[in-house]
């Protein structure tokens, strides 16, 4: 059996706002922060072996209680696309874990590349479990899978 993974065609920043946060103790040996992800995934209905994918990426700490070095606010659309040789169900999943999962490293690149010379040095996003996410997202309906012209 051969194992099938999304490849991305293309790949835009939509968004990115990166402020060093004033309360930040660069001395603490302990970096903690929260942040959220929203995954969006379009088909498109013309060519069904094509799929958009939307990354966005917030950390942000309005009560000021995580040790945290930046507010950050990151989005990235990915093109992707997928052989036909399988199920609908089985491109679904493979684009919402794998191709999420591309796309993140490459957030993760941007990111440490946009805050190497910043003010607290280069960050580099942590390492996130979307196969976690995805399950949970199943019991939500929250990643879903919609068909739209492109």
């Amino acid at each position: 059996m051969v194992v099938q993974s999304p490849n991305l065609e293309d790949f835009r920043i939509e968004k990115v706002l990166i402020t060093p946060r004033p309360n930040f103790n660069i001395n603490s040996p302990e970096v903690s922060g929260e942040f959220d992800i929203e995954i969006q995934i379009a088909q498109n209905k013309e060519n069904t072996n094509m799929y958009l994918v939307i990354l966005k990426i917030v950390f942000a700490d309005k009560e000021n209680k995580d040790n945290f070095p930046y507010n950050l606010e990151f989005q990235i659309n990915g093109i992707f696309s997928i052989n036909d040789d399988m199920s609908e169900e089985e491109k679904e999943k493979l684009i919402a874990l794998n191709a999420v999962s591309i796309l993140y490293g490459v957030a993760r690149g941007e990111i440490a590349n946009f805050t190497a010379n910043f003010k607290y040095e280069k960050f580099i996003l942590p390492s996130y479990n979307f196969v976690e996410h995805y399950k949970k997202s199943q019991n939500k309906s929250k990643t879903k899978v919609s068909k739209q012209n492109k």
